[in-house]
């Protein structure tokens, strides 16, 4: 992010940012219909990103918060609270990344012919094409920013379909956490995070089997995160037993020089529970 034009800035900067904005609300409509002009121009041959009455919506929301935020003096964008204003209503609307940046040109558009009318000092227009780039900027970033974080939620929420491993609790004292599918250390480390230990002390378990019969593959990082989620629920008074160990898993601890010899290990899990009633 590129830092503010200026550090501080006089009363005369302030009075202008008021003018400025006061004049963006006051033109919303007009300033709107200009950037929807420009809009449907645009996509007079193509399909256009979203529908113009969502778009109308977002611009009017756009111009009406950069008006609000120049009237007070840049008081969000100085504690970081306007862009996040922005991007929260444009996810609300549940547009992606590329729609909610295609609708920052068009309002620009529709932004500098009417500064030019204000007939402002050179070096107060100066000001503002600095400052209302900077804060469109800002929005760019923030969006940027969501983007990722959406798009690390979904591969999350996916990576836990497709593991297919919660904690199932079976007695009041036995919880089976089964494991399905190819796993590598990113996926392995989603399912064998602290919030599963939390659940197991939560639900008092004394004992826990994983399940290891479903896995497909496991890249060489995956026995170790398997060791060490193993230990630390043993170091909790947790007892934990294996089951399911294919070829490929144990092969991969030896290599490793992992030793599983401190948990009980059965062949699968129908063993390991007819074991256990004994």
């Amino acid at each position: 992010m590129k830092s503010l034009p200026f550090t501080h800035f006089t009363s005369k900067d302030s009075n202008t940012f008021y003018e400025l904005g006061v004049s963006f609300k006051n033109k919303k409509k007009e300033l709107t219909k200009h950037a929807r002009r420009s809009y449907r121009n645009y996509y007079v041959d193509n399909s256009p990103s979203m529908e113009e009455e969502l778009f109308v919506e977002l611009s009017d929301y756009l111009l009406f918060q950069l008006g609000d935020e120049l009237e007070n003096n840049l008081k969000g964008v100085k504690n970081g609270s306007w862009a996040q204003r922005i991007v929260n209503k444009c996810t609300d609307s549940q547009l992606s990344h590329d729609c909610m940046n295609d609708i920052l040109p068009f309002v620009k558009q529709a932004i500098w012919p009417h500064i030019l009318t204000l007939d402002l000092p050179a070096d107060r227009m100066m000001l503002m094409v600095q400052v209302l780039d900077w804060m469109m900027d800002m929005v760019r970033e923030e969006m940027g920013k969501t983007f990722v974080q959406q798009q690390k939620n979904q591969v999350y929420q996916q990576t836990m379909k497709e593991m297919n491993a919660p904690l199932i609790p079976v007695s009041n004292e036995l919880g089976i956490l089964p494991f399905i599918g190819e796993i590598d250390t990113y996926k392995s480390q989603l399912v064998m995070e602290s919030t599963t230990i939390e659940r197991a002390q939560e639900l008092e378990l004394s004992t826990i089997i994983l399940d290891l019969s479903g896995v497909s593959h496991i890249d060489t990082f995956v026995a170790q995160d398997i060791y060490n989620f193993s230990a630390s629920l043993k170091l909790l008074g947790i007892e934990v037993v294996i089951v399911g160990f294919t070829p490929d898993i144990a092969q991969t601890s030896v290599h490793l020089n992992i030793s599983f010899k401190q948990f009980t290990i059965y062949p699968n899990l129908a063993v390991a529970l007819e074991q256990m009633k004994k």
